[in-house]
């Protein structure tokens, strides 16, 4: 059978299956919503979206009969004169394992990409997010520079911030998160060949309105937890005032 890949910000006539490769808060838009209500009864949907709460919110407008499919790509990309270069960690694409889940990842593998399917899905997208969307906030406010978390103070606000979230298991998660921001400063460059200082820097500058949505979210979490939020409080306050662009009041994504 053959199939064809296409790039489009409109649905042409006949399209069976429909990727959402979008930021986080491109789930909250309307265009998006008029969008999916515009799909053919039964067209199935994959939503990259990195908001876990995604789902959720696109699913009332989403045709009859259609399936959602939820994933999470980490794969990190390079532009560059000799073109796009590729850096797929171990996980790679991430699906929840349902019928159209596994069928996409064999497609996936089938294209030579690392793709796993996990049963619990949302756990691992909600920890996920997090704690990707405060550690990028505290780079962020410290110019995106990975030495910043050569900082124990640096990192323990991050680790006490996703507590807070009260996501996974707080001693397990936070060690582990822990340790990663300990090792990211510390990680050779011979080891991320694609220049990761520059690619964090151009990839969540531009994303700036999905990190500061994701803190909101994160930091409405902690409150209906009864937990005081005085940690992502902080982190956010660290932040600049993000910019909308002049045609859409959105954040320039």
């Amino acid at each position: 059978m053959e199939q064809r890949l296409a790039v489009h910000t409109g649905v042409p006539p006949g399209t069976r299956e429909v990727w959402l490769c979008l930021p986080g808060d491109a789930a909250r838009d309307p265009w998006l919503h008029e969008l999916l209500q515009g799909l053919a009864p039964g067209t199935r949907v994959v939503s990259w979206i990195s908001d876990p709460s995604a789902a959720t919110m696109l699913g009332p407008h989403l045709p009859s009969r259609a399936p959602l499919t939820r994933g999470l790509a980490t794969t990190l990309a390079r532009v560059g004169d000799g073109g796009v270069a590729y850096w797929v960690p171990v996980l790679g694409a991430v699906l929840e394992r349902s019928a159209h889940g596994r069928e996409i990842a064999r497609r996936l593998r089938a294209g030579g990409l690392a793709t796993v399917t996990v049963a619990h899905f949302d756990v691992l997208a909600e920890t996920l997010v997090a704690a990707t969307a405060i550690s990028v906030a505290v780079l962020e406010a410290h110019g995106f520079r990975r030495d910043a978390m050569r900082s124990r103070e640096r990192r323990a606000l991050v680790v006490a911030a996703f507590r807070e979230t009260g996501l996974g298991s707080t001693r397990a998660g936070g060690t582990l998160l822990g340790g990663a921001l300990w090792a990211l400063p510390r990680l050779p460059d011979r080891l991320v060949p694609l220049g990761l200082d520059a690619y964090v820097r151009a990839h969540f500058v531009k994303l700036g309105g999905q990190t500061r949505a994701q803190l909101d979210d994160l930091r409405q979490r902690a409150a209906d937890r009864g937990v005081d939020p005085r940690c992502l409080d902080r982190i956010v306050a660290g932040l600049a005032p993000d910019q909308p662009t002049a045609a859409t009041g959105r954040s320039s994504v």
